[in-house]
């Protein structure tokens, strides 16, 4: 019997350590195994028991931060938004595919289907009927339609309600930033509200020199 000592798995445990890839991720996803240290999406982890505990207390500190910020909560309708669309664009393509050509498909063709549709979040199962699959994955697309529609509209409202801010003109900054200097993989969150929250005030600034 080994009684050799395992190593407890560390959890990133606050918005100071967690990388907003990370917390996207999870967002994104559900799955917890984001928040343990350095995972990077390969291999398996035991995910702790607290691990809920803690996803709830940084979505605590999350909400903290960003509190009464419409801009910072814009970004953040921008980018689900962007999701969604990417989800829906590329999912009805890829599922229309395996719908008229499946059985057609060599193995390896299908393989690389399921793995397509898995990077867009729509699980296909090979183990079960392909007509119950594409039923469901075509019912959660519809679902995520539905879902672009209502953040589209609550684009519209917030453009009305703060006319005098120029967000695509944020948007572009921060967009320039990242592509220059920030790694989401290892920046967190705190980090990247506070670079939001810059390139805010440089836009605002200028705009008043």
């Amino acid at each position: 019997m080994d009684n050799k000592q395992l190593t407890p798995i560390r959890l990133y445990t606050n918005c100071d350590e967690l990388p907003m890839w990370n917390f996207e991720q999870v967002r994104k996803t559900g799955d917890l195994k984001w928040l343990v240290y350095l995972f990077d999406g390969f291999g398996e982890v035991e995910v702790p028991e607290d691990a809920p505990m803690v996803w709830d207390n940084i979505l605590s500190q999350y909400s903290e931060l960003t509190a009464n910020n419409e801009t910072i909560q814009y970004f953040e309708l921008l980018a689900d938004q962007s999701d969604l669309q990417t989800r829906l664009e590329f999912g009805a393509i890829l599922l229309q595919n395996v719908a008229e050509r499946w059985h057609l498909m060599p193995k390896y063709i299908q393989e690389g289907y399921v793995d397509a549709l898995k990077d867009h979040r729509f699980y296909l199962d090979t183990r079960k009927p392909l007509d119950k699959e594409l039923e469901r994955l075509f019912r959660q697309l519809k679902a995520v339609e539905m879902k672009l529609k209502q953040f589209n509209g609550e684009k519209e409202v917030f453009e009305k309600k703060r006319p005098e801010t120029d967000l695509i003109e944020v948007k572009v900054k921060i967009q320039r930033i990242i592509k220059m200097s920030i790694d989401l993989k290892k920046v967190s969150i705190k980090e990247w509200l506070l670079t939001i929250t810059d390139a805010i005030n440089s836009v605002k600034s200028s705009k008043n020199g």
